[in-house]
């Protein structure tokens, strides 16, 4: 979770360049938008994201991450 100066600070960022941002949203849950279609969050599944330093993992379950 950004803490919300941050969060605040990149809005702001954008916002003085004219651009508007309509979503920010984690890495993870960025990837399944490629690599996983409808069907298969529906049905249910993992995607595991890893890394040199961290790694991550998000479950979908009825089309939607838990």
């Amino acid at each position: 979770m950004l803490p919300k100066n941050l969060y605040t600070g990149i809005l702001e960022s954008f916002d003085r360049i004219g651009l508007r941002v309509t979503d920010i949203m984690p890495n993870i849950i960025a990837a399944t938008e490629v690599a996983i279609d409808y069907d298969h969050k529906d049905l249910g599944t993992v995607l595991v994201d890893i890394g040199k330093n961290q790694s991550s993992y998000v479950i979908y379950e009825d089309g939607y991450p838990l």
